[in-house]
C-alpha cells in the first residue's frame, strides 16, 4: 500500500533513535502498530511504551503491550535460548494483525 511506503523506508534506514519531523513524512491517519514482549532480551519494555507515547501525540497507535506475554510465550523464551526468538515469533503474529487492520481499511 502506498500509504505505508514512507513508513516501510524509514524503518529501513533507521531504528527510531533519531527520528526527527516524523510527522512531514507521514500522514496523521497513518496507523503504526507497536508490540513488546516481556521475554524480550534486547530492548527493555519501557521503550517501546516510550516510543507509543511519544507516536500517540500524532499518529493512531495501536501498542500490544500484552500480546506477547502470555505462558506460552514464557515456556518458549525458557526453552529456546536464543536472543531474538521470542521476538520474531512476536513479530509474526503481530503482523497478522497488522494485516488485518489494513484490510479492514
Amino acid at each position: 500500500d502506498a500509504k505505508y511506503d514512507a513508513l516501510k523506508t524509514l524503518l529501513q534506514l533507521n531504528s527510531f533513535t533519531n527520528l526527527t519531523n516524523l510527522a512531514q513524512v507521514l500522514d496523521a491517519d497513518t496507523k503504526v502498530h507497536l508490540y513488546h514482549s516481556p521475554f524480550d532480551q534486547l530492548v527493555p519494555e519501557e521503550n517501546t511504551r516510550q516510543l507509543a507515547s511519544l507516536l500517540a501525540a500524532n499518529f493512531d497507535v495501536a501498542f500490544y503491550e500484552d500480546e506477547c506475554s502470555s505462558g506460552e510465550y514464557q515456556a518458549f523464551a525458557e526453552l529456546v535460548n536464543r536472543v531474538g526468538a521470542v521476538h520474531a515469533v512476536c513479530a509474526l503474529e503481530m503482523l497478522d494483525e497488522a494485516m488485518q487492520d489494513m484490510r479492514a481499511r
